[in-house]
């Protein structure tokens, strides 16, 4: 049975260009997220382009289990964007196997696995850039065997402007189905507003 995990975005401008999705593969769960970058002219273009691409994948069993292939998958992906000029993204994507968590990125965004006294950062060793887009993206395969936890995906717009330790807490302290929108709510400016658009993937393993 695939996990349950829980999404959220919201955009500081409109429209947003994060996007988290979820994406089931034989009884799996596949998270992709992605931040568009705004700064390269047609972010909210580049994050449909690289979801859609995530959800064209049909790995097989054995391959979806296997970081290399997530690897590979976004360098196909980083080339055909780059053809196709619609900008550029970050992406993490994440496969949750029974006994492990695989995966690949590339950018800022992170993924954590929250446990009741630390966190793994899955996402720790990833190129900030070039990006999805670029045509030369360098994405980071990363591999973790699985075990009770929170698993935390999240676009820089949260890290960016909530503290570890805030991030955390609301985590742990939340269920899981309320803790993106507290997420969310965490980075606001006392307006309301937020400083960037968020995307968040939460659920507890």
């Amino acid at each position: 049975m695939a996990d349950k995990i829980h999404i959220a975005t919201e955009g500081a401008n409109t429209p947003c260009q994060d996007r988290v999705a979820i994406l089931e593969r034989d009884g799996a769960s596949v998270i992709a997220l992605v931040d568009g970058a705004g700064g390269t002219g047609n972010g909210r273009a580049a994050a449909d382009f690289v979801i859609d691409a995530l959800a064209g994948e049909t790995p097989e069993a054995s391959q979806r289990v296997n970081p290399l292939y997530w690897r590979d998958a976004l360098a196909r992906i980083d080339r055909s964007l780059h053809r196709a000029g619609h900008g550029q993204s970050t992406c993490i994507v994440i496969a949750l196997a029974p006994e492990k968590i695989v995966g690949a990125s590339v950018g800022d965004s992170q993924a954590w696995l929250i446990l009741p006294d630390t966190f793994v950062a899955l996402t720790e060793n990833q190129r900030r850039k070039p990006l999805l887009g670029d045509g030369a993206a360098t994405p980071v395969g990363f591999e973790l065997n699985r075990r009770p936890g929170t698993l935390l995906v999240a676009s820089d717009g949260l890290f960016n402007y909530v503290g570890h330790t805030r991030i955390l807490d609301i985590a742990r302290e939340s269920p899981p189905e309320c803790a993106p929108e507290r997420l969310i709510n965490a980075a606001r400016l006392r307006s309301g507003a937020l400083n960037d658009d968020i995307a968040i993937a939460l659920g507890n393993l």
